[in-house]
């Protein structure tokens, strides 16, 4: 299911700054992926958004069609070429419509627990910007590892240093990756910002450390719209409590969804007498 006509692959060639890529998560924690979706991609990728949520549903559901999961696998391959290690797509998405007068989410880390390899992180939260996002429009923030208090050993601490905080604005089409310790939030969109920020969000877990971490492999490709519609139910149950666009009424969907097809899955793992 496309967001309209069909349009070009979201898979982008490696670009020039990728060699860089492993040595900025070494000093900083995060790194810049240029040219991660192309403008056409971010144009339905924007519309996808805007769409759902004009229908009255969260952001979220604009991982029914197929786009979304086409610039994840992009975002997977490439990072996997770019930092030499095999990563796989796990189940931890989410889309943003942030609009003037509205912020991000706060200073969260993806994980607390363990302390992840700063070189090669076993786990990295990739954030795509599919429409431009200044300082003054929701762009993310973060405070670099070596700059905050809560890195490595007190994770649990939220608290952000402003004098440490780095903005980290990008143009649409640009990707943000970061090692999941990383302490970080979207800014503000200014009431007279020229628009919403809009992006889309994965996670990705280096191959050899699936078990280590307890997840497991997400292959886009196979996900039929009913496993897209599962995933979306499993996204709102774990991050829709005081999402703006997520209904009280949707949680309560969501929730009875995740037990049905629990309960279903169970029953029919039962032997018969």
């Amino acid at each position: 299911m496309t967001l309209g006509p069909a349009g070009a692959p979201a898979a982008v060639a490696l670009d020039a700054s990728d060699d860089n890529v492993a040595h900025r998560l070494v000093q900083r924690g995060w790194t810049e992926l240029a040219k991660a979706a192309s403008p056409a991609t971010c144009r339905r990728l924007a519309f996808g958004v805007e769409a759902v949520l004009g229908a009255g549903l969260p952001g979220v559901f604009a991982y029914l069609f197929d786009e979304p999961w086409q610039l994840g696998e992009a975002m997977r391959a490439r990072t996997s070429r770019a930092l030499g290690q095999p990563y796989v797509l796990v189940e931890d998405v989410w889309a943003f419509h942030v609009a003037p007068g509205q912020h991000g989410w706060p200073p969260h880390r993806g994980l607390v627990t363990p302390r992840l390899d700063r070189s090669v992180p076993e786990f990295l939260n990739v954030w795509v910007a599919v429409t431009d996002a200044p300082v003054d429009r929701a762009c993310m923030h973060c405070v670099p590892l070596d700059d905050d208090p809560g890195y490595p050993r007190a994770l649990e601490r939220r608290d952000a240093q402003l004098d440490a905080a780095q903005a980290m604005p990008v143009t649409a089409g640009t990707a943000l990756a970061w090692n999941a310790n990383l302490l970080h939030w979207g800014g503000a969109c200014s009431p007279s910002a020229g628009g919403p920020r809009a992006s889309y969000t994965y996670s990705l877990c280096r191959a050899d450390a699936l078990a280590a971490l307890g997840v497991a492999q997400l292959r886009a490709e196979e996900l039929t719209l009913s496993d897209r519609v599962d995933v979306v139910a499993r996204q709102i149950v774990t991050y829709g409590e005081g999402q703006a666009d997520v209904s009280n009424a949707m949680i309560t969907w969501a929730k009875g969804l995740v037990l049905l097809r629990e309960t279903v899955t169970s029953l029919a793992g039962r032997k018969h007498p």
